[in-house]
C-alpha cells in the first residue's frame, strides 16, 4: 500500500520488467537473424573435383574432411547443383540458365504421374481425397519455370544417380508429404520400404 504523498513502487517494476523482456526479445531476435538467416540469402555449390575423383583413405572408404570439396557461394552455378548431382559430372551443365523458383502453374492434361491408389506410401490421413475432399482439379497442374522447361522426373535415371549414397531426411510433415512424393515416384520402377 502507499502512505500519503509516497508514490507506489509498483509502477516502475512494470515498467522495468518491460523494458527487460522489450530488450531481452530484441536481443534474441537479432541474434536468431545474425545466427539463422544472414547466411541463408546466398546459394551454396560444391566447387573443386567431384566427389567421384576424391581418393579414398587407406582405410577403405573413409575420407578426411579435408578431402571434400569446399563450399562456396556462387549464383551462377545454383541452377546446374540440380543437374550436377543427378550426372555426377562437373563438365555436364544446363545448357542455359534456369530459375527453378520462378515459375507458374501451368494446365497439364496428362494428369498426376501417382494417385492416393497406386501408391502404397501415403498415409490415410492425409490421402485427400479418401478424406473428403470433393474437387480433384490441383492433380491436373504442374510447374513450369519461366524462360525454360522442366524434364519429366526419370526415376530409374534419379535411382542410378544416388545409387551407394546415404540420405538423411529431416522435416516437419510439410516435408514428409515432399518424401512420401519421391517414394510414390520412385516405387514405379523399383520396390521399396518406408522407415520412419
Amino acid at each position: 500500500m502507499e502512505s500519503d504523498g509516497e508514490p507506489s513502487a509498483f509502477p516502475q517494476k512494470r515498467v522495468g520488467r518491460f523494458l527487460l523482456k522489450f530488450f531481452g526479445s530484441a536481443f534474441l531476435l537479432a541474434f536468431s537473424y545474425r545466427l539463422l538467416l544472414s547466411g541463408a540469402t546466398g546459394s551454396f555449390v560444391f566447387s573443386g573435383s567431384p566427389a567421384s575423383e576424391i581418393p579414398a583413405a587407406k582405410g577403405g572408404n573413409l575420407r578426411r574432411v579435408s578431402d571434400y570439396p569446399s563450399v562456396e557461394k556462387t549464383d551462377a552455378q545454383y541452377t546446374r547443383l540440380a543437374e550436377m548431382a543427378l550426372h555426377g559430372r562437373k563438365g555436364d551443365s544446363v545448357k542455359e540458365q534456369c530459375d527453378l523458383f520462378s515459375g507458374e502453374w501451368i494446365p497439364n492434361s496428362s494428369g498426376p504421374l501417382y494417385t492416393n491408389s497406386s501408391c502404397s506410401f501415403i498415409n490415410p490421413f492425409r490421402d485427400c481425397l479418401t478424406n473428403g475432399r470433393p474437387d480433384t482439379g490441383y492433380l491436373y497442374w504442374k510447374w513450369k519455370p519461366y524462360g525454360c522447361d522442366l524434364s519429366p522426373f526419370d526415376a530409374e535415371k534419379f535411382l542410378k544417380a544416388m545409387r551407394n549414397k546415404s540420405w538423411a531426411f529431416i522435416g516437419d510433415s510439410i516435408f514428409l508429404n515432399q518424401i512420401e512424393s519421391l517414394l510414390c515416384l520412385l516405387s514405379q520402377v523399383h520396390s521399396m520400404s518406408f522407415v520412419e
